[in-house]
């Protein structure tokens, strides 16, 4: 008996379709992590204030547009398909991008030398692709990397990029990662304004302390 297999959701058996949106979104995230890095660095000096909130959200849109067009120019020049909702793919990277933006703008506000807070910035994102479990599935991997994956945000992005390129999935599917992820960039705010007043108390009392008497 001849008997042809055809996968769900991918009956052509396509690799490219299968591997390609989230690797596109791996590497993207690379120089958004980058970009944040440069953007904290060059107003480290300055105090904590919404300002900050307004420069993250701004390049955090900037970069989830580089995103949306990169695969744009799959969808509409190669035939990569997209079957799911499209509000909740452009919610779901600009949530994604945000989480990104403002590691890499800690990370900058960090570090005091600018080379080096680009470097680790691209250096901690690069390996998600993997340890997130799209490359290679989290439920294979040692009991450290399961429980690491769980906080890593690309686990909440490579799979859904995926299916909403392969299947018809509607928002409601994806919202929980939305909400997780948007609650991820909150954190991070937080960390980056006490990360600043930190670093002007320490800044403050160094200060007093060479005041003359």
């Amino acid at each position: 008996v001849s008997v042809t297999y055809r996968n769900l959701f991918n009956p052509t058996k396509s690799f490219r379709y299968y591997l390609l949106p989230g690797i596109l979104c791996a590497v993207i995230q690379v120089g958004i992590s980058m970009m944040g890095a440069e953007r904290g660095f060059e107003v480290r000096g300055e105090a904590f204030s919404a300002a900050d909130i307004l420069r993250v959200i701004l390049w955090a849109l900037v970069g989830g547009l580089s995103v949306m067009l990169c695969l744009g120019v799959q969808f509409v020049c190669f035939g990569l398909p997209y079957r799911g909702t499209l509000i909740g793919g452009v919610l779901l990277i600009m949530a994604y991008s945000l989480t990104i933006t403002t590691l890499g703008y800690i990370i900058g506000t960090i570090m005091a030398d600018r080379m080096m807070s680009v470097q680790i910035s691209a250096v901690m994102v690069l390996p998600t692709s993997i340890l997130g479990g799209y490359t290679y599935p989290v439920t294979a991997m040692p009991d450290f990397f399961q429980k690491l994956s769980v906080w890593l945000p690309y686990t909440y992005l490579g799979n859904d990029v995926r299916s909403l390129c392969l299947k018809e999935m509607k928002i409601e599917h994806i919202m929980p990662h939305i909400i997780f992820l948007v609650k991820y960039a909150a954190a991070e705010l937080v960390i980056l304004a006490a990360v600043k007043l930190i670093r002007d108390i320490f800044r403050g009392i160094s200060e007093g302390k060479k005041a003359p008497n």
